[in-house]
């Protein structure tokens, strides 16, 4: 089973050191060292490994910024039987089953996907409690709607013409009157 090892710049260590150190340490036959801004060595890598391939890297936000990003790929290795190990902060990864690594991070994304909702939830909540509007704001000011409410009350007024006038469309014109009469 070939190590392949990855490593890609920062800013704060452009030199890589501390990850070349890293995936060193873990024992990589072979190691990938990403200085492009691009990821092109990063996707090169990725379109060559093989069934049984050991992806190593020391940091895990060198090649995801999100869970959302780290399950495709974890998939994908997966899939591909490719075993995939993160040595962060230079520690020996518990389990390298890329497998039961796929289990665990769609139960994460999952989780964060509900505490997301949640909080959404608990804001929109607190945010009626206190009587803020939600949703979108009007096109129009209140002095605008009211007059296009006495307008609208012509019944000879042609309401396409005045939808135009107001800057907005004709179904918008009769959501405000049906907004008006509650």
């Amino acid at each position: 089973m070939p190590r392949i090892g990855y490593a890609r710049s920062t800013l704060d260590d452009p030199e890589m050191a501390q990850q070349l150190g890293i995936v060193e340490g873990a024992g990589c036959d072979r190691i990938i060292v990403d200085r492009s801004a691009d990821g092109g060595p990063w996707q090169t890598l990725l379109s060559q490994l093989a069934p049984g391939d050991v992806l190593v890297v020391a940091r895990l936000d060198r090649v995801v910024r999100s869970l959302r990003q780290l399950l495709p790929l974890v998939r994908d290795l997966a899939v591909r039987e490719v075993a995939f190990e993160i040595w962060q902060e230079g520690r020996a990864p518990v389990e390298s089953d890329t497998r039961r690594l796929l289990q665990v991070l769609e139960w994460l994304v999952e989780l964060e996907g509900s505490i997301k909702q949640k909080i959404i939830s608990e804001g929109l909540n607190i945010a009626r409690t206190e009587g803020q509007a939600l949703g979108r704001r009007g096109k129009l000011d209140p002095a605008q709607v009211r007059e296009l409410l006495a307008l609208m009350s012509d019944p000879s007024t042609d309401v396409t013409a005045l939808a135009k006038r107001f800057g907005i469309s004709r179904v918008t014109a009769y959501q405000y009157v049906r907004k008006s009469k509650f």
